[in-house]
C-alpha cells in the first residue's frame, strides 16, 4: 500500500517535499464535514449541538466536543490525557484530569448514556473510558448486570 519510497540517506527537504505532497493528496477529496450521525443521536459540529431523536441536547462547548469525540471513536477506550489533549489542546497533568472526569460525567447524565438507554459509558480503570453501543453488539438493555447488582 506505499505510494512512495525513498532511499537513503534521505535529503530532509525531498522528505518534507513528499510528505507535503502525500498529505495534499489525502485532503484532496476529503470533504468537511458539518454533522456525525449515530443511531438516535445528530451531532451538528458547525453550530455545536446536539440532538438525540430530534431533541436538542444543551451541551456546553467542551462538553459537546467530549461527546464528539467519544462518538467518533465508538467501542475504543480512549485515555484520560488524550481527552484533554483533544479537548482542552493543552498538555495534561494531574489535576486537569479530574476535568476530564466532570465532563465525562456530565456527558453521560446529559445524553443518559446509560445502559437502559443501549449505550455504556464506562471507565477503563487506570487508562481513561470506552463509549459501547450495546444495541449494535447485539446485547439486550436489560440482559446488563453491573456489579453491583451482583449478589454476593
Amino acid at each position: 500500500g506505499a505510494d512512495d519510497c525513498l532511499v537513503k540517506p534521505v535529503d530532509p527537504a525531498i522528505l518534507v517535499a513528499k510528505v507535503s505532497a502525500l498529505l495534499r493528496r489525502s485532503r484532496a477529496g476529503e470533504a468537511v464535514a458539518s454533522r456525525l450521525e449515530y443511531r438516535d443521536f445528530v451531532f451538528e459540529l458547525k453550530e455545536g449541538r446536539a440532538y438525540r431523536g430530534g431533541q436538542h441536547i444543551a451541551l456546553y462547548p467542551r462538553q459537546f466536543q467530549v461527546a464528539v469525540l467519544l462518538f467518533r471513536n465508538i467501542a475504543r477506550p480512549l485515555s484520560r490525557a488524550y481527552l484533554f489533549e483533544a479537548v482542552w489542546k493543552q498538555l495534561s497533568t494531574g489535576v486537569s484530569l479530574r476535568t476530564v472526569d466532570t465532563h465525562v460525567g456530565e456527558v453521560r447524565s446529559r445524553l443518559r448514556l446509560r445502559p437502559e438507554h443501549g449505550y455504556l459509558l464506562a471507565p477503563v480503570f487506570g487508562y481513561g473510558y470506552r463509549l459501547d453501543d450495546l444495541l449494535e453488539k447485539g446485547e439486550a438493555a436489560g440482559r446488563h448486570t453491573c456489579l453491583s447488582d451482583v449478589s454476593q
